[in-house]
């Protein structure tokens, strides 16, 4: 993910949420890319499970 602002994360974790899922992986992505989704993510609900981009 090249571009990051908060409002994208936001508003993509928002959609997830109202899908109805539960938890959501992200593979690889920068560190603050991984912050922001996490955050969102536990303000909505989601389990949010991280995976190195090598090891995936």
């Amino acid at each position: 993910m090249d571009v990051n602002t908060e409002s994208f994360v936001s508003q993509l974790v928002k959609l997830v949420a109202e899908a109805g899922l539960k938890d959501v992986e992200v593979i690889g992505g920068g560190k603050d890319w991984i912050s922001d989704v996490e955050r969102e993510g536990l303000k909505r609900g989601l389990h949010v499970t991280v995976h190195n981009l090598a090891s995936a």
